[in-house]
């Protein structure tokens, strides 16, 4: 991970590496879905009949889509994460090459029906440490994925400020 100024944070949570070749998913349309998603539940709920119809429907979905890809899927480990705005790292039994280019597959909540899938490259993977850098492909997707970092970590420093 590259040092300075740059939000970071550190989480427990499920965590693997997966190659190109292995998606199942497109990770666009998923980062999508969850966009809309957090864009629906942040919508006042007077005056909205038709979202707050659909959004029980979307979770259903969601769910039941869940539910078949754990089927054939393998759990994720949990592991601890660092994740900042410029890439990740963790420690990994399996650690993928140096230079590999792939997917993150990352579970930061447990209300996620779905891990965030984010493109990323392999750094480095010395003694079990996996490091990556993002690799986005759009404005859109980087500018998700900000504002999501910088939601969790607003939540962790709520929660240490309730903690201690």
């Amino acid at each position: 991970m590259t040092s300075g100024a740059s939000l970071e944070l550190t989480l427990r949570c499920p965590i693997a590496w997966r190659d190109r070749a292995a998606l199942p998913l497109n990770p666009v349309l998923v980062m999508s879905v969850l966009a809309d998603m957090e864009a629906a539940a942040a919508m006042p709920e007077s005056g909205e009949d038709a979202l707050s119809r659909i959004i029980p429907r979307l979770d259903l979905g969601l769910q039941l889509l869940a539910g078949l890809w754990a089927e054939k899927h393998d759990l994720l480990p949990c592991e601890d994460v660092q994740v900042s705005l410029e890439g990740a790292s963790w420690k990994s039994e399996q650690p993928p090459c140096p230079g590999a280019e792939g997917y993150v597959w990352l579970t930061p909540s447990r209300q996620l029906p779905l891990p965030l899938i984010l493109p990323a490259r392999v750094l480095s993977a010395d003694d079990g440490l996996t490091c990556v850098v993002w690799q986005f492909t759009s404005d859109v997707e980087q500018d998700w994925f900000s504002r999501t970092l910088f939601r969790y970590h607003r939540r962790d420093i709520q929660t240490r400020k309730r903690e201690g």
